[in-house]
């Protein structure tokens, strides 16, 4: 395995949780702040914090601090990657 291979593992394996997937997808409308997510989902801020890590580790989200709030938003660009990954593992399959 190579190493895009591994890291787009790494980023398959962040989406596999729902709840994971909830939240990109929630900010695949706009940036949020980690209030507004727990407002939208029914998680505890720890657990929030664990996702939140995983999904930035996986590079699928960024990250913004304004005093001491934190802002998420979607990284397009490896997102975009990961869906080439997939498109070209679909081959010419219809």
């Amino acid at each position: 395995m190579d190493k895009k291979q591994a890291f787009s593992l790494q980023q398959t394996r962040a989406l596999a949780d729902a709840n994971r997937l909830h939240i990109v997808s929630m900010l695949s409308q706009r940036e949020m702040c980690a209030i507004e997510l727990l407002q939208q989902l029914e998680i505890s801020q720890p657990t929030l914090s664990h996702h939140m890590k995983a999904l930035t580790l996986a590079s699928l989200v960024k990250t913004r601090k304004v005093g001491a709030q934190v802002y998420y938003t979607l990284n397009s660009a490896r997102l975009d990657e990961l869906l080439s990954l997939f498109g070209e593992l679909r081959g010419g399959l219809p």
